[in-house]
């Protein structure tokens, strides 16, 4: 057990019972966790000895299910963070932590040699990826030992209540706040290593609160944040705000010492199909042509060397070539940021105008996003 560990486990211990409040909830990341393999193997994971591992090759199958499962889930269907809190709880009872999922890995490696051809060796684009996933993640441990400092002083379930009523219930909505920060100190630590253009646009591609990271204020988000954790019992907590907690929020004393206590751990072979959800998947090229750009956006097709859609709001957008039958996640995110939607915008009026044939075009002339 690590200074921290002993720390953070001798506080919960004495938090008061009759202040944990949890309410029945269905939470679609909750069950894609609870998918996991029992027998899923982990090791322990350092990404600085990056050469001493090896990752998947992920073929065409795998990147469809990948690029669905962020979609749907962002980017904890590459990584996620369990906190101390959860420790004898599934999955992986007994264990805390950071877990990277050797998959994703390995597809953002892949997407970063697409994105730099020639630029970078393998074992580069390996580490990149790893520290990607690893800055999110260190986010929600940061977060989760500053309310640990909180919980020392109330002996209130601060932590467990928040994540179960609000963060777990409403994920991966633009309100899940900690999610925005999260990506947002992954990209920040990330300039670093001369990326940050891909890194923008992988998560810009993800949904909800993962791609709110421009135009937005990020003490507003802190001070959001907060406000969630101490008020999430209430039913709007929403724009409410803390603004006195928002200087120390994730924002620890000896950060690197704190860091260096939070166990990582690689998962390998696990099925990232786990974290699809059907009615959230990527769309076929033919539904984006027929469909989206022609009916709903009253584009009007014309052809030079790539077939071309000049849709309601002047934007001109590029049908993607026929490589594959369904649109590849940057690909979606270009067409419909063009169209003016984000991801679940595109859904919701995918579903109310029946796949595209009833109500169409729109009535609502949006601007891009791009």
């Amino acid at each position: 057990m690590n200074v921290f560990e002993d720390y953070a486990n001798r506080i919960i211990q004495q938090l008061d019972i009759n202040s944990l409040s949890i309410n029945e909830i269905e939470s679609r990341l909750l069950d894609c966790q609870k998918k996991l393999d029992p027998d899923t193997h982990i090791e322990k994971f350092d990404s600085e000895k990056i050469g001493e591992f090896r990752f998947p090759e992920n073929d065409t199958t795998n990147q469809k299910a990948i690029e669905n499962g962020i979609l749907a889930n962002g980017m904890e269907s590459l990584a996620f963070y369990k906190s101390i809190h959860f420790l004898q709880q599934k999955p992986f009872q007994g264990k805390w932590g950071i877990f990277i999922f050797d998959y994703g890995i390995s597809y953002l490696s892949n997407e970063l040699a697409s994105f730099y051809p020639n630029r970078f060796s393998k074992n580069e684009r390996d580490y990149f990826a790893a520290q990607i996933l690893l800055f999110h993640e260190q986010f929600h441990f940061l977060f989760d030992s500053w309310v640990i400092s909180y919980e020392s002083v109330t002996k209130r379930h601060l932590y467990k209540n928040y994540h179960h009523n609000f963060y777990l219930t409403y994920h991966p909505q633009d309100i899940v706040f900690e999610e925005s920060l999260a990506n947002l100190h992954s990209l920040h630590r990330i300039k670093r290593y001369g990326i940050y253009n891909f890194v923008k646009e992988f998560m810009l591609s993800q949904g909800g609160a993962y791609s709110y990271i421009f135009s937005l204020s990020k003490s507003e988000f802190f001070q959001r944040l907060a406000s969630q954790l101490f008020n999430c019992g209430a039913s709007l907590v929403i724009n409410r705000f803390l603004p006195e907690h928002e200087p120390f929020i994730a924002n620890l004393r000896n950060e690197d010492q704190y860091l260096k206590q939070c166990p990582i751990f690689l998962v390998k072979n696990a099925n990232p199909s786990i974290f699809i959800d059907p009615s959230i998947c990527l769309p076929t090229i033919s539904e984006i042509d027929k469909g989206f750009l022609k009916k709903y956006c009253d584009g009007v097709k014309y052809v030079s060397d790539h077939k071309y859609y000049r849709i309601d709001n002047k934007q001109k957008i590029k049908v993607p070539n026929p490589h594959q039958k369904n649109m590849r996640l940057y690909e979606f995110k270009n067409v419909i940021m063009k169209a003016g939607l984000k991801n679940d915008e595109y859904f919701k009026e995918r579903s109310r105008t029946d796949n595209w044939r009833k109500n169409v075009p729109r009535e609502e002339v949006k601007p891009s996003l791009i």
